[in-house]
């Protein structure tokens, strides 16, 4: 028999949960923030989410697309990036990635905090980003703890990710590579 450390048995409920939310209704959401040391997991789990979110979204009924002015009705979208993939992106000014992720139902953002960003402009965009999806769904994985968030990211950044927000903690899982 194959044990489960407790937080990862915690998580799959967490994240149960939080998708079955999404599921009834795409529209109108909360954000889930997956965090522990790495090879706990989190990336795994945000893709799993973001897979999962995308071949539900043919079963689901239409929604009217926030971004547009046009009145658009289509099928819940979902997007999946690597902040640190965007954040590089920046640096090669190719900036429209961050629309195509604004209008999005589902937002899955993989490793915020692992960028390497001495500009901070990463730091700026996510704070827009989190501000502009505050009541949407949004997942978002880091190897930050909760009490480094303000000195990792910003106060601002850190009050988003606080607000409406469900908290999947894998701090105490073991690396999967030393297994």
């Amino acid at each position: 028999m194959v044990e489960t450390h407790p937080q990862i048995t915690q998580a799959r409920s967490q994240v149960f949960d939080f998708c079955a939310e999404y599921a009834k209704d795409p529209a109108h959401g909360r954000t889930l923030v997956i965090y522990g040391e790495n090879g706990a997991g989190k990336s795994r789990m945000a893709k799993q989410i973001s897979r999962w979110a995308q071949r539900i979204s043919i079963l689901q009924k239409p929604v009217l697309a926030k971004e547009t002015d046009k009145g658009e009705v289509r099928k819940p979208m979902v997007e999946y990036c690597s902040w640190a993939e965007i954040v590089d992106g920046f640096k090669l000014d190719e900036w429209g990635k961050l629309d195509d992720l604004r209008g999005c139902e589902l937002l899955v953002v993989d490793d915020i905090g692992a960028e390497h960003d001495p500009s901070r402009i990463g730091i700026e965009k996510l704070y827009v980003l989190l501000n502009r999806r505050e009541f949407r769904w949004n997942v978002f994985s880091t190897n930050v703890s909760p009490a480094k968030w303000t000195e990792k990211f910003e106060k601002r950044i850190a009050s988003r990710l606080f607000r409406n927000a469900l908290h999947v903690d894998l701090s105490q899982v073991t690396d999967f590579s030393k297994l």
